[in-house]
């Protein structure tokens, strides 16, 4: 009886190895469908678009399909938190999990560009064409994302979804379910939005993959208006010209233009820097006239907004910003910031409203970079904007 038992269980034994290596074989030609397959990382629906994750090492290469979850995690070699194949949560961010694959050196099967977000979005010659390279930047005046500092944060604020071995990338995204979104297309009610971005508060869901999540919304919803930037190229004196995200020339009248294909970046990046964050303060987006308070009562004849901030977007049309009926644009994050870092301080753009070439050498002189959506007047022709307090986050003179 003793053997028969043996041999049973060795039978049952033999079975549950055969079921699992049948399930790695059919995963290893294809993957499932659902949230991870509609993401960045899965493979695309009609199994030809391209995209996916498909490590070039081998037996990756030969092996798994595009998408498959074995190009991330090591079913049975996998050393690493999760089976990963590298360091989730390393020291140092040139050793990030994430920046084997999205580096310029990438361990990913074909051209995997990451440009910065003047480029993708803007028209931009690219400052930088991987992420890796975003935060490995020597520039003098380069400022990044700090890893480090988003690490011991989303641990504090958010302990029950991060921990010490969470890839502190994912605080804004989630690799199983970030979207491809370089190219935001036109607006189409009838098909949701692609976003590549996570709430830290809510990882397992999406944020901006809804009108509902859009920079059109959100500024309607604090009594404003949202109006996207002009691209690189743009001609101002037009009504209708190129303008973010998508830099196809429209008129200011157009739900692209008003926000409706722009993630509600507004409400993403408070999130996190509603609070202090490592050595960056919280920031006062309630006090702030660039958010919802309304500036129409403060101008006393300087920074003039010029276009496409004009009654009709362009060059001829007047500053509508200011006195009665005016119209209090409440801008994204990303009109002026970089997400992942920039070659400028405080990860100010280099390229704003189709102003390219902006540098900022010094915290604080950003004349440069305020006259690319304000004109220039005898208040200040050259220099510093914030200095001395004058025009920073929650200030009411900003």
């Amino acid at each position: 009886m003793r053997i028969v038992r043996h041999h049973f269980y060795a039978g049952k034994l033999a079975l549950e190895v055969a079921i699992i290596c049948t399930w790695i074989l059919v995963t290893a030609l294809s993957t499932f469908a659902g949230p991870y397959a509609d993401s960045a990382h899965g493979n695309s629906p009609d199994g030809v678009s391209g995209y996916g994750v498909k490590r070039v090492t081998s037996p990756h290469n030969e092996t798994y399909a595009r998408g498959n979850c074995g190009h991330c995690h090591e079913q049975h070699l996998g050393a690493e938190e999760f089976l990963l194949f590298a360091p989730n949560n390393p020291p140092t961010a040139s050793q990030n999990l994430c920046f084997d694959c999205h580096s310029n050196a990438s361990l990913n099967e074909g051209t995997l560009i990451n440009a910065n977000y003047s480029a993708t979005f803007g028209g931009a010659i690219p400052t930088h064409t991987s992420i890796e390279s975003v935060f490995s930047s020597i520039s003098p005046n380069a400022s990044i994302h700090d890893l480090s500092a988003v690490s011991t944060e989303i641990q504090k604020y958010w302990p029950e979804t991060f921990g010490p071995s969470s890839n502190p990338c994912a605080g804004c995204h989630n690799p199983h379910r970030a979207q491809k979104n370089n190219n935001p297309g036109p607006y189409n009610a009838s098909v949701l939005p692609k976003t590549a971005i996570s709430l830290p508060g809510d990882h397992n869901s999406l944020w901006g993959d809804s009108y509902a999540e859009s920079m059109k919304q959100y500024a309607e919803n604090q009594g404003g208006e949202y109006r996207a930037p002009f691209a690189v190229g743009a001609n101002p004196a037009l009504i209708s010209t190129a303008h973010e995200p998508d830099q196809v020339s429209r008129p200011i009248t157009s739900e692209e233009v008003k926000g409706a294909t722009t993630p509600d970046y507004a409400t993403f990046c408070l999130a996190c820097h509603q609070y202090t964050m490592g050595t960056v303060r919280a920031i006062r987006w309630d006090l702030d006239y660039h958010g919802p308070v309304n500036g129409i009562s403060y101008k006393n004849d300087k920074g003039v907004r010029i276009a496409p901030y004009t009654s009709d977007g362009t060059t001829s049309g007047t500053d509508i910003s200011y006195g009665t009926g005016g119209v209090n644009f409440i801008l994204s994050c990303l009109d002026c910031h970089e997400p992942h870092g920039s070659e400028n301080r405080s990860m100010l753009r280099t390229t704003v409203n189709g102003k390219t070439g902006i540098q900022i050498a010094v915290t604080g002189e950003w004349y440069a970079f305020c006259t690319g959506c304000h004109a220039s007047d005898t208040h200040k022709t050259s220099g510093a904007c914030n200095t001395n307090g004058c025009h920073t986050h929650g200030s009411t003179r900003f």
